[in-house]
């Protein structure tokens, strides 16, 4: 017997911050949509944990959810919830996901998908489930790996290298081969030609053409002081992103162990930060004095 239904699909990759709260309107929705149902009799929600050690952690209980330890080896990296009501092809799931994390297996922080028999519970169930996510996102600016900013300067600066090189390559010589055609014609048409002086010309020709300086490769050395730092960075991305993923989490679930751990790693990463803010001004402000004593001194 053939039986058709509705899906509706989301994926998104940004930061979130479900707390508890949040996560129990997410429950409260779901369980609403499913009492509009005729599948709601037996309802199973099934809560579904994966953290930090590789452990899995299945369970029908959201208080326990709520009381995991969520921290060290049991820190949540991807909560699933999945809701199965009596009706077959009516189902609700959807996880997040701390994809900053090496032992998330999900390409994006946040998906769901939702099947039903009935096309606009479907749809409702889907516009309800974006109001929720809307309340939870955050910016994902911290979570864009390091490459996606270095990545494009590198290739853009390589590829002007290899046209400069190709560029340097076709106009070598060109100089030198024009002023010998000039000279080849003159002698063969009985021209007077000063031999020195061509001497002295096409030395000039070939120390200026031998000097890289003039050419765009060479006119271009400059840029290397920029790429320099993206290259290191580039080569360091690994350990740069963790450091960004630990001082500057933007997928988290904020329960539990956690929201004192968290709480911590703010106050100590603002000490960083200030302590470098300081630093800096400080410099600024020495460089201004030591420029203007040293103007005073010079008068």
């Amino acid at each position: 017997m053939e039986k058709s239904y509705t899906q509706s699909s989301k994926s998104i990759d940004t930061g979130f911050l479900l707390n508890e709260q949040e996560l129990r309107r997410i429950i409260e929705v779901i369980n609403e949509q499913f009492e509009k149902t005729e599948s709601n009799k037996n309802l199973k929600i099934t809560y579904i944990i994966e953290n930090a050690n590789g452990q899995v952690i299945e369970t029908t209980s959201l208080e326990y959810i709520i009381n995991y330890e969520n921290i060290g080896p049991s820190e949540i990296v991807t909560l699933t919830v999945e809701a199965i009501g009596d009706i077959p092809n009516e189902e609700i799931k959807l996880t997040f996901s701390n994809t900053s994390s090496e032992k998330s297996k999900e390409l994006n922080s946040i998906r769901y998908k939702i099947k039903s028999e009935n096309r606009d519970w479907a749809l409702v169930s889907s516009s309800l489930f974006d109001d929720r996510i809307n309340k939870i996102v955050k910016s994902n600016f911290v979570g864009l790996k390091v490459s996606h900013f270095i990545s494009a300067p590198l290739f853009i600066f390589l590829s002007i290298i290899l046209f400069a090189s190709f560029s340097s390559l076709g106009h070598k010589n060109q100089n030198l081969l024009t002023l010998l055609n000039n000279l080849e014609k003159k002698i063969q048409q009985h021209q007077n030609v000063d031999v020195l002086s061509s001497i002295v010309k096409i030395e000039k020709v070939r120390m200026m053409e031998g000097d890289i300086n003039n050419t765009l490769l060479g006119k271009l050395k400059y840029l290397v002081w920029f790429m320099i730092p993206s290259m290191m960075l580039f080569f360091f991305t690994d350990s740069i992103e963790s450091v960004i993923a630990k001082y500057f989490p933007n997928k988290l679930f904020f329960w539990g162990d956690y929201i004192e751990k968290h709480n911590k790693m703010i106050k100590r990463r603002n000490l960083i930060l200030g302590f470098v803010f300081v630093t800096v001004i400080i410099g600024i402000v020495i460089n201004i004095l030591s420029n203007f004593l040293w103007t005073k001194m010079a008068k």
